[in-house]
């Protein structure tokens, strides 16, 4: 609705005070297609940071960046992330969910994606973040059939990069 333009839809004032990690503990920023752009975005609530407040009966806020944008492929996620991870120096994870375009139209060749994650997998690390990959959700429009192939690829990666289990959106 806005060409493409960054857009604030609220602001909260945390106090992200760094710990021993050198991170704040409760900082978040979602990288993914619109899928993420949607599910994330707090003017839908309640939020990730609503939901995590509630659940711990208030202990936790987290501040949290949707940085998900409609039609991205892990290649354009891929394109921006040192631009993502430069603008936000005190944000500790970046939780990833692509797949949904990139298997569009039933691709079974999951090469390219595997290799694209990997890459946005170590420049997080290297950035001394912590990446969390998702699933990708169900769809049931015909053309997302091999959504098996690509989940396969994530709990690979999340297996030999000793990550967390993000959530499983099947």
């Amino acid at each position: 609705a806005n060409g493409g333009l960054v857009q604030l839809s609220e602001i909260d004032v945390h106090d992200i005070s760094a710990t021993g990690t050198g991170l704040p503990e409760d900082t978040w920023f979602f990288m993914g297609d619109s899928i993420t752009a949607f599910a994330y975005d707090r003017a839908n609530p309640p939020s990730f940071a609503t939901l995590i407040d509630t659940a711990t009966a208030h202990a936790y806020l987290p501040a949290m960046i949707n940085g998900g944008i409609g039609s991205e492929l892990t290649g354009n996620g891929l394109a921006r992330l040192d631009e993502a991870l430069s603008l936000n120096p005190d944000y500790r994870f970046f939780a990833i969910t692509y797949g949904t375009n990139d298997s569009w139209g039933n691709k079974t060749d999951t090469t390219t994606y595997r290799a694209n994650l990997q890459m946005m997998i170590d420049k997080i690390k290297a950035a001394g973040r912590t990446p969390v990959l998702s699933h990708v959700p169900y769809s049931n429009d015909q053309n997302h059939e091999t959504l098996d192939n690509f989940n396969a690829v994530i709990d690979d990666l999340t297996r030999t990069n000793q990550l967390q289990v993000g959530p499983d959106f099947t």
